[in-house]
């Protein structure tokens, strides 16, 4: 099975997951929305929250093909699914015309999944919960150092810490697109030597 990326309205993505899982057998299709743990400060207080980590997007681990293409399609609120070209699969509205490509090779052509190590970067810093949790982090001499949490040997991914807001910029690739997003962490003290 292949990672894709569905395209979905923004703020519907938990309600798309959960009818995609009741739609398909998990062994056929497997999706996750993606979110981060960050903590925001209103008036006064500090408190945890978790944001969408792509909104408007979830991702799917399925075989794809036409066929499942519409059944995707039928659900409310997804708009498409991320594809190589501005191709309009609904314009194979035929069954037979669906039926004919589905012994072909054309399938490929119009399904763009995910690169390998773009999904495995994701898979790797979510938990099982498909939430990115917050990291301990500490500075030596301006370089970043994480002693636990999901950004464990993923240093290079850290752009930017916000020692103010406990966040942390990291740099992801999304669909051939480099993304910033920032992911809560937790200071700890800074060490010179």
């Amino acid at each position: 099975m292949k990672w894709y990326v569905l395209f979905v309205e923004t703020g519907k993505e938990d309600m798309v997951r959960e009818m995609l899982s009741n739609r398909f057998d998990k062994d056929k299709l497997h999706c996750i929305v993606p979110k981060r743990r960050v903590s925001e400060r209103h008036k006064g207080l500090n408190y945890d929250t978790t944001k969408l980590l792509f909104p408007g997007y979830i991702l799917i681990n399925t075989e794809m093909n036409f066929e499942t293409y519409y059944k995707i399609k039928e659900i409310p609120k997804v708009y498409s699914l991320l594809n190589y070209r501005n191709n309009k699969y609904d314009e194979l509205k035929n069954y037979y015309s669906i039926k004919f490509y589905k012994n072909s090779n054309v399938e490929e052509q119009y399904f763009k999944e995910l690169k390998k190590e773009d999904i495995s970067l994701i898979l790797n810093l979510i938990n099982g919960d498909g939430v990115i949790d917050y990291s301990e982090v500490f500075t030596v001499n301006s370089k970043v150092f994480v002693k636990s949490g999901p950004l464990v040997g993923n240093e290079a991914i850290i752009k930017k810490l916000d020692k103010r807001k406990g966040r942390a910029k990291i740099l992801l690739n999304f669909f051939d697109t480099s993304k910033l997003v920032d992911v809560g962490v937790i200071m700890l003290k800074h060490l010179s030597t």
